[in-house]
C-alpha cells in the first residue's frame, strides 16, 4: 500500500468501543495511507482501548504505522496535544472517532499539498447528516475564513489539514476549552496569517450527528462549554487589535443567548445577553440580531455580516 510521508492522522477517543471500529476501517480503506495514525485514548471505561490495540496490531502487521497512546487529562484538546507529541509528519490531520472518511480522503490532501507546497492550511468540504435525516454540505471557504470559522465552524477538525509548525506557533490546542475547541484553535491559526488553500472535488468525509455527539441536543445544558470558547476567541481577537472580529464574536455570543431562549432556558439567555451588551456598545444592532435569531434561526450570519 502506498503511504504519504506528509500527513499524520491524530484521533482522540473516549468511550467509543461500539463505533470507533467504523472510523478505523475507513482509514484502513484509504487509497493512500498516512505516514502514521496516532490514537489517543482519553480515560475510556468501555473497552475502547482493547478495540484500538487490536486494530493497531492488525494494521502494523500490514505495514501501517499506528501508535496507541493514553492521556489522563480529560478532554479532546488534551488528547490531541498528546498525539502531537508523537507526530513527525509535516502536516497533521485531526479526525473524530465517530466520523468516516471516503477512500480518497488522505490521497486528495496529499496530492494537493504536493502540488501546492506553500500551503499552511488545506481545507475541504464535507457531508453531514443531521438528526432529522437531512443531508447538507459544509463548505470550506478561502474567502473571509475568520468570519466563516465563527459562524459555520470552518475549522472543525474534519475539514482541514495543518502544517505542524504553524500549529505549534499558534499555541497548540487549549485544554481549558472543552467545547468548540476546534473553532477557538482555528482563530489562533488564522491570526498567524497562514497560506490557505482549498482542495477541490467532492466531499470525502461523512459526518452523522447523533444524540451523544459532543454538542448534544441542547446548548443550554452546558453553557460554559461554548461561552468559554467564545470568551477565549474574543480575548485573542482584542489583543490582536481586530475590532471587527470582536464584533463578529459578540454576534455569535448573542446568537447563542437567543438559542438558549429558544430552548426554554430564559435565565441563561438573559444572563448571556446582558453580558454581551455590557461588553459591546452596539446595543441596537446586537439586540436586533438577538430578536431575529430567536425567531428565525436561519441566515443570521448574513445579518451579522451586513450590519458589522
Amino acid at each position: 500500500m502506498k503511504t504519504t510521508p506528509l500527513i499524520d492522522i491524530i484521533i482522540p477517543v473516549y468511550n467509543r468501543a461500539s463505533i470507533v471500529d467504523r472510523t478505523l476501517r475507513s482509514i484502513e480503506r484509504q487509497s493512500v495511507w498516512p505516514a502514521r495514525v496516532i490514537l489517543v485514548d482519553n480515560n475510556s471505561t468501555d473497552g475502547t482501548m482493547a478495540v484500538l490495540e487490536r486494530w493497531a496490531e492488525e494494521m502494523t502487521g500490514r505495514g501501517m504505522q499506528v501508535k496507541v497512546l493514553t492521556e489522563t487529562v480529560a478532554g479532546a484538546a488534551a488528547a490531541r496535544n498528546r498525539g502531537l507529541d508523537e507526530s513527525e509528519a509535516e502536516y497533521v490531520m485531526f479526525f473524530d472517532s465517530d466520523d468516516t472518511m471516503l477512500p480518497a480522503h488522505v490521497e486528495s490532501f496529499a496530492r494537493w499539498i504536493e502540488a501546492h507546497p506553500a500551503t499552511d492550511v488545506a481545507g475541504k468540504s464535507f457531508m453531514i447528516t443531521l438528526l432529522d435525516g437531512r443531508r447538507k454540505t459544509g463548505y470550506f471557504h478561502k474567502h473571509m475564513p475568520e468570519f466563516f470559522n465563527i459562524f459555520t465552524g470552518q475549522f472543525a477538525t474534519l475539514r482541514f489539514v495543518v502544517r505542524r509548525s504553524l500549529l505549534e506557533k499558534a499555541g497548540r490546542w487549549n485544554p481549558s476549552v472543552r467545547g468548540w475547541d476546534d473553532i477557538e484553535l482555528g482563530q489562533r491559526l488564522l491570526l498567524q496569517n497562514p497560506v490557505i488553500t482549498v482542495v477541490p472535488g467532492s466531499p470525502t468525509v461523512d459526518v452523522e450527528v447523533t444524540p451523544d455527539s459532543i454538542t448534544g441536543s441542547r446548548f443550554s445544558d452546558c453553557p460554559s462549554k461554548w461561552e468559554k470558547a467564545l470568551a477565549e476567541m474574543r480575548r485573542t481577537a482584542s489583543e490582536a487589535g481586530r475590532g471587527r472580529l470582536v464584533n463578529w464574536i459578540d454576534c455569535r455570543r448573542i446568537m447563542l443567548a437567543a438559542t438558549y431562549s429558544v430552548e426554554g432556558a430564559e435565565a441563561e439567555a438573559e444572563r448571556l445577553r446582558t453580558k454581551v451588551l455590557e461588553d459591546n456598545p452596539n446595543h441596537m444592532r446586537l439586540n436586533l440580531i438577538y430578536r431575529y435569531h430567536r425567531r428565525f434561526r436561519r441566515f443570521t450570519w448574513m445579518l451579522c455580516l451586513a450590519i458589522f
